[in-house]
């Protein structure tokens, strides 16, 4: 029999995270410090439900806006809480990767930024991978100048902590050259990604699959710049990118189709449509089945795996 003091206190500590989201059972765990006890999780859900304090859904629970009002408003007055711990910002560091693997952009950003409040306010030092976390959700939000500064303030702490040459700091230069290639400023974008694949060519190797991921993103600043020549001479690489990602990713990898996605655009660019055509429906065929139909990635292929001019160049429209 679950201890309904215990239980209360369980039921406010799930007013740390955004309202109306699923709350998966690992995250669950994670927050009541049971993640080794799944068999626990569930009892304590099992009870809370029958209690009409939460409900059910797919992959875990989710509060009605009311409810999570309520046990949000006890969460944070502290006479009624024992207040934030380090639990609730594991919890929010868990939900913040689950949805972020999924793609649900909008729910990643209040996730590591309440966990970064919550740190805040029990002293704990920001590290480099929680800045680099958040620096990834305004990216996926489109909010470019925020997402560039904190890169570049995670970029800071890795060049103390770890070193030029770590491939940590090689993967935020990658990221620096993300948000410079979003916002159109392909030479900075081109000139970061170059520093992360001299560090990535001495810590990780030539057939490392960051390695080749660098490689393809150069390309595709060439691409973007409009200097096909350039992007058809990284063609070589691009398909050395595709023979590692086969190797260590697999075939049916989400990097794997995005390689297949750039050689596609390579060909289109030159006129060679059928390739071109051939390599998109493999991307979202690889899609379709890794992330499933919802997913923002896919949704962006299913747009572009067939470009107007690349059918019209083969005939198809």
């Amino acid at each position: 029999m679950i201890n309904k003091e215990d239980l209360r206190q369980r039921y406010v500590m799930l007013g740390v995270f955004p309202v109306n989201v699923d709350i998966p059972m690992s995250v669950l765990g994670k927050l009541w410090e049971l993640k080794d006890d799944e068999d626990e999780v569930a009892l304590i859900v099992d009870e809370l439900e029958r209690e009409s304090l939460l409900a059910r859904s797919g992959t875990g629970v989710v509060l009605h806006s009311l409810q999570h009002a309520y046990v949000r408003m006890r969460w944070e007055t502290p006479a009624l809480n024992a207040g934030p711990n380090e639990a609730h910002c594991k919890a929010l560091d868990a939900m913040y990767e689950v949805y972020n693997e999924r793609g649900y952009y909008m729910i990643t950003l209040p996730c590591i930024l309440e966990s970064m409040k919550l740190k805040e306010a029990l002293g704990i030092q920001l590290d480099a991978m929680s800045v680099y976390k958040l620096a990834m959700a305004y990216k996926n939000q489109g909010e470019y100048a925020k997402a560039l500064e904190m890169y570049e303030k995670s970029l800071g702490i890795k060049l103390k902590s770890l070193g030029p040459d770590h491939p940590d700091t090689a993967a935020t230069y990658y990221e620096i050259g993300s948000v410079y290639n979003h916002q159109g400023e392909y030479a900075k974008a081109l000139d970061m990604y170059e520093k992360s694949l001299g560090i990535k060519l001495k810590s990780l190797g030539p057939d490392h699959p960051s390695t080749a991921a660098t490689y393809h993103e150069i390309g595709t600043v060439y691409t973007n710049q409009g200097k096909y020549a350039k992007a058809l001479a990284t063609l070589e690489r691009y398909e050395k990118s595709l023979e590692i990602d086969l190797q260590s990713l697999g075939p049916d990898h989400p990097g794997t189709a995005a390689t297949y996605h750039s050689i596609g655009t390579v060909y289109a660019n030159q006129g060679e449509y059928a390739k071109a055509l051939e390599r998109y429906e493999k991307s979202l065929e690889i899609k379709l089945h890794s992330l499933g139909p919802d997913h923002p990635d896919t949704a962006a292929r299913q747009c572009l795996h067939k470009p107007r001019r690349v059918c019209q160049g083969i005939g198809k429209v």
